[in-house]
């Protein structure tokens, strides 16, 4: 985890030091809400939905950073349940040159980031559960859709892997109607982890330095 954050940071360092140049929209505070979903899960079946919210603190015109908090829910076969919330953090890197900023119509990026994951799993109507803390990183792109140089609507695609525990579950049928599920935690990092489709709409509200 510790190489990690340390990739992001120096991740950050370079897109600031190449971008000293534009500073236009340095300081601009957004808030905004968001919809996700997972596109599959660990037990091969269902698909998990959520909601939650962000702001947003741009440090230049191409680099913007975006701070969470999402709420996802999913089901295997109406048999196991699964509960995650992620806080985190992001760093979004607009890279084409000459559309940087709010007043262009859309703006491509790329983005990594960090997150810590609370997870619970169990077997629905029974009171057979784990739940476990853990940490994950994500990348992925994204385009933004400024509707005014104020409010833009964005939609991204990242991979987000697990650096700690996870939990599995396995579902056994007898082949009478009767399941008996076995939750067990998984240490390590896991490379399955999720795809997340996030859409969002945010509002520039001002700068926290610098000039509106």
């Amino acid at each position: 985890m510790k190489k990690a954050l340390l990739f992001l940071v120096f991740s950050i360092g370079i897109l600031i030091n190449g971008n000293t140049q534009e500073l236009s929209s340095a300081g601009m505070f957004s808030l905004g809400s968001r919809s996700t979903i997972s596109l599959f899960n660990h037990y091969g079946s269902g698909v998990g939905t959520g909601a939650g919210g962000q702001f947003r603190i741009q440090l230049s015109n191409r680099v913007n950073t975006e701070w969470y908090l999402d709420y996802i829910s999913s089901d295997a076969e109406g048999i196991v349940g699964r509960k995650d919330l992620h806080i985190g953090w992001s760093v979004f890197y607009y890279y084409l040159k000459n559309n940087s900023t709010s007043e262009k119509l859309l703006q491509p990026f790329f983005e990594v980031g960090h997150c810590f994951d609370h997870t619970f799993v169990n077997e629905i109507g029974t009171d057979n559960f784990l739940e476990r803390w853990s940490s994950a990183v994500q990348f992925g792109t994204g385009i933004s859709f400024n509707l005014t140089p104020r409010l833009d609507f964005s939609s991204k695609v990242q991979y987000m892997i697990h650096l700690g525990s996870d939990i599995a579950a396995e579902i056994d049928d007898d082949g009478h109607d009767h399941h008996h599920v076995t939750l067990s935690k998984n240490s390590g990092v896991d490379l399955e982890g999720h795809i997340l489709v996030t859409l969002s709409m945010n509002y520039k509200i001002g700068k926290l330095w610098g000039r509106n």
